[in-house]
């Protein structure tokens, strides 16, 4: 989870600065009659060296010709020039910039000696204007970086090098002062014109897709920046080398894009190769290195690694406190936020109040008494003390720093509504305010949050992330409404804070099939993006102070954008009346969530935080029940199961951890019959519900366990705003297709089933190509008994070759109910460059396609299914390790129009796979419901005397149900 009130800009000093430009004439010409002095020649020698390959060496070297040109060596003025500015191109990043700057002097006195060359001036403009940017005077740099481009085009037309050099010069500038779309239109500019320029250098591409990369994740446009930012690596990788200083650069950039769209398990392994890398090129102790040693921490953090993350974080600082000059005051607020959240989620007390006086007395000497950043840095420690106990003192900060926020954010910015919930909150608590007066208010607050979900003009992703960042103001708004016993409220904010990508699937599905409305909202969109830009560069002018541009000026574009926006939302709410009742998730009144229950179902919601949370139980009588626990409780239950079942049947299943949770997460009086639905829940969704618990573990070891699918079924909902839309075509007798790898042609069923590693589906782990996973024997014959439940005129069959990739795509799935997918299910990062889940589906030569079916290319398929089974591994899994568990293959099938699917949590072994989702279906063609139709299957292997390993849960639980 990310910090809770503000976090920070890693790219303030972690990215790399721009490169001083090496664009020096191949050729210094001699003098008419006299020939090239030695040192002549060696300086124009340096001219077309990659100096960028080993800039200490080459900046040594390069010293030592310039002591050789003062100690008297003759020189032509232009090849004196020359070595002046190889000088300011080898130079680091944090080189004396007045030394840097004489350099620079000193070439242009030799240029205009030498006739003053108009490639020169550009060049001399071009350097000076990024030296101008290095000291932060950004509204100088740019008219000089300006020039340096109208001097190159001219010179060399629009498609060059040097004009491409000059282009991204300028792309920098803009975006240092917040021109964040300008910035774009340079950086593709800068890229365009050199991809048309003939043997284009890599390394100049690399810096050029470098830029543009970094521009497109400041400016909102994140996929398109891992897009570019993984060119840029693999392109610098094969073409440099990883020694080379520039492949850390771009390394650096794809871990920040990959982390912007919380793709944790790509992006630490490629931070912490940016940390190894700036290590060895620029020291252990360089403030570039303990940057991404910073990013690293969050990283870490947010994926649960607490400890490595402190470690880390707290060496960092300790360094870069020496370099607060590097850092702007949002980066620095964060970093201190960051320390101090890391020792109160350790519970390590001492250290967090030594942190929190340091940053304190830091910060209160670097920022004014109003800044914002400074205010989130105190309500950080007002909710650690509310969460000790000290009301008091946590009321006291809240009433000093929540007016700031108030003052500088909008009303839906999400620090300011968590700053306005904890005041009341500690008002409440503190003896200010009455419960119901504090809840009053709170309504008002909800109500905020709750209308960012039905915004026009917020995309569906986006609000998903807001549904994140609004989750600590959703938990104390829960925990007033639980004080209070008011179960219409409860279950309000339960559904809220399980909004997720995967309740979303559905609207982007309806969204697809309603082009003008989506079309017309696109430009919405587009507004509401120039809106967050301009609101960052309003932050910008305020901390440069900026002179050049009025903050009144910036002020009257945000309201002139303000109004454009509520004009176009007005216009196409008349043009679409039923767009936002069709297309976002309400919340669902308590009386009609229990209407949908039958007698016997429970709904059961998990509200989980960072460290502690709900879980909310519903009958169908309206009645609602809460657990309160705190993360640590759930956590390592959590993982101590799913030690148990990743990597095969274990001898010693964690009972004790099944029946913790069973305690946690169900009610303590628990009937037989109907379903336990659930909706929501991170930890407790990495394990299915099904091997939960409903009493003590025998002890005698052969009284059976009370696992709970013993007495109720187990659904997992989408979604809690109706059922999904029903097939738009009216239904004959279902029609089925199965799609998956090929197996033995013909042989004998093994007399017992064999436990291999090979034998699980997906089972070996970080495999670094395809061939290296194991043969799935099972599958032609699971899909072929599926599909003989259905009839040959009614089935369809895709096996091996047939399945392949552009097969699949070019195939009319439309009309089928029941889809099956019997082969490997891959999670992000399982292969080298799977950079989403997919499912192995093959391909043939020459096609043009990977054979892996990706999530994103799932979610562009036709699909008007019923049901579809994924009998994969791993199918269950998030994008990446710290995202929401469903939000990879699951979200994708539903968002390409799945009513409901079959998925797996852990490695399966090719035989149950295939039994259980044969058995299912059999089950729910006998007229079962999906649900009870899985249970049945599960309790048919789990009392299978002929199949004794059957009974543990590594075998018979890994497979979950979500539907509507």
């Amino acid at each position: 989870m990310k910090s809770v009130f503000a976090g920070f800009v890693a790219s303030a000093i972690g990215l790399a600065a721009p490169a001083l430009s090496q664009d020096v004439s191949a050729e210094a010409p001699e003098t008419p009659g006299t020939r090239k002095t030695d040192l002549e020649q060696e300086i124009t020698a340096w001219v077309d060296r990659d100096i960028n390959a080993d800039p200490e060496a080459s900046l040594a070297a390069l010293l030592t010709l310039e002591e050789r040109l003062r100690a008297g060596e003759s020189v032509a003025p232009l090849a004196r020039g020359q070595l002046y500015m190889l000088l300011v191109a080898a130079a680091p990043p944090t080189h004396d910039n007045a030394q840097l700057l004489r350099w620079l002097e000193t070439a242009q006195a030799a240029y205009r000696e030498a006739g003053d060359p108009a490639d020169k001036r550009a060049e001399i403009l071009n350097n000076r204007a990024i030296l101008l940017r290095r000291v932060s005077r950004y509204s100088e740099g740019e008219p000089l970086a300006r020039e340096a481009l109208a001097i190159r085009q001219q010179l060399y037309g629009p498609d060059h090098e040097d004009v491409a050099s000059a282009w991204n010069t300028l792309a920098n500038l803009l975006y240092s002062q917040g021109k964040f779309d300008e910035a774009v239109e340079a950086g593709r500019a800068g890229l365009q014109s050199l991809e048309n320029t003939a043997d284009v250098p890599a390394l100049a591409l690399v810096q050029r897709l470098d830029t543009l990369a970094s521009l497109l994740d400041e400016s909102g446009r994140s996929e398109e920046a891992l897009r570019i930012a993984r060119r840029a690596e693999s392109l610098a990788r094969a073409e440099l080398g990883e020694d080379h200083r520039w492949y850390q650069y771009v390394l650096n950039t794809l871990g920040q894009a990959e982390l912007k769209l919380a793709l944790y398990d790509e992006a630490i392994p490629h931070i912490r190769r940016t940390v190894d890398l700036r290590a060895q090129q620029l020291g252990q102790d360089h403030p570039y290195t303990q940057a991404s040693v910073m990013v690293l921490a969050s990283a870490l953090e947010d994926t649960g690694k607490l400890a490595e993350a402190d470690a880390l974080a707290s060496g960092a600082m300790a360094i870069l406190a020496d370099h607060t000059d590097l850092m702007d005051a949002n980066t620095l607020a964060g970093f201190h936020q960051r320390l101090i959240q890391l020792a109160a989620r350790q519970g390590a007390w001492e250290v967090y109040d030594a942190r929190y006086a340091q940053g304190a007395a830091i910060l209160a000497d670097k920022m004014p008494e109003d800044h914002p950043a400074l205010a989130s840095f105190h309500l950080t420690h007002a909710m650690t003390l509310e969460a000790r106990g000290e009301i008091g003192t946590a009321r006291a900060l809240a009433e000093r720093w929540v007016p700031i926020l108030v003052a500088r954010y909008a009303p839906e910015s999400g620090r300011r509504i968590l700053g306005e919930m904890l005041l009341l909150r500690l008002r409440q608590r503190d003896g200010a305010s009455a419960l119901g007066d504090s809840l009053a208010q709170a309504d008002a607050v909800l109500e905020r949050i709750a209308n960012q979900y039905l915004a026009i003009d917020t995309t569906d992703r986006e609000l998903a992330r807001n549904a994140e960042a609004n989750e600590p103001a959703l938990l104390i708004y829960l925990d007033m409404a639980v004080d209070a016993d008011d179960a219409d409220r409860i279950a309000r904010v339960a559904q809220i804070f399980n909004l997720s990508d995967l309740s979303l699937a559905r609207t982007r599905r309806d969204a697809a099939r309603s082009d003008p409305a989506e079309q017309t909202r696109s430009a919405i969109l587009e507004i509401a993006r120039r809106q967050r830009l301009l609101d960052r560069r309003i932050s910008l002018a305020v901390a440069l102070d900026d002179q050049q541009e009025s903050l009144a000026g910036l002020e009257a574009q945000r309201a002139r954008l303000a109004e454009s926006k509520a004009d176009a939302i007005e216009r196409f709410r008349t043009a679409f009346p039923a767009f936002a009742d069709r297309h976002r998730p309400r919340p669902v009144a308590l009386a009609d969530l229990a209407a949908r229950l039958g007698p016997a179902d429970l709904l059961v919601m998990p509200v989980e935080g960072t460290s502690r949370g709900y879980v909310v139980i519903l009958d169908a009588t309206g009645r609602i029940e809460t657990h309160r626990f705190d993360t640590d409780q759930l956590a390592p239950h959590v993982a101590a199961i799913r030690r148990a079942v990743d990597t095969g049947i274990a001898e010693d299943f964690p009972l004790a951890s099944a029946r913790a949770l069973g305690k946690l997460l169900l009610p303590a009086n628990l009937s037989a019959g109907g379903e336990v639905r659930i909706f929501g829940g991170r930890r407790s969704a990495e394990v299915p519900f099904a091997l939960l618990l409903t009493e003590d573990p025998p002890d005698d070891g052969k009284t059976a366990p009370a696992w709970l699918i013993e007495s109720k079924a187990v659904l997992v909902l989408a979604g809690l705003d109706g059922a999904p839309a029903p097939a738009d075509r009216a239904r004959g007798r279902m029609r089925f297709a199965g799609i998956g790898a090929a197996g033995p042609a013909d042989g004998p069923r093994p007399a017992a089933a064999p436990q291999l590693a090979s034998l699980f589906r997906s089972g070996a782990p970080a495999t670094q190509t395809i061939a290296d996973l194991p043969p799935l024997d099972y599958a032609s014959r699971e899909l072929a008994a599926i599909a003989a439940l259905f009839g040959d005129e009614h089935s369809q069959l895709l096996i091996g070759a047939d399945a392949a990739e552009e097969r699949l795509k070019q195939a009319d799935l439309s009309r089928i109910d029941v889809l099956v997918f019997a082969t490997h299910g891959l999670v992000s990062g399982e292969l080298r460059n799977l950079w989403e889940p997919a499912l192995l589906v093959g391909t043939t030569e020459g096609s043009g396609e990977d054979g892996l079916l990706g999530a994103s290319e799932i979610a562009r398929l036709d699909l008007n299914a019923d049901w579809v089974i994924l009998s994969a591994c791993n199918t269950a899994a998030g994008d990446s390790e710290a995202a929401p568990v469903y939000s990879g293959l699951a979200t994708a099938f539903v968002e390409a129009g799945a009513r409901s699917l079959m998925l797996s949590h852990w490695p399966v072994r090719d035989d149950a796979a295939a039994r259980l989702s044969v058995d299912t279906v059999r089950g729910a063609a006998a007229g079962l419901s999906h649900a009870e139709a899985l249970r049945q299957a599960q309790l048919a292997m789990i009392h299978d005397p002929a199949l004794p390993e059957g009974a543990n849960p590594a075998l018979w639980a890994p497979f979950v149900l979500i539907g509507g």
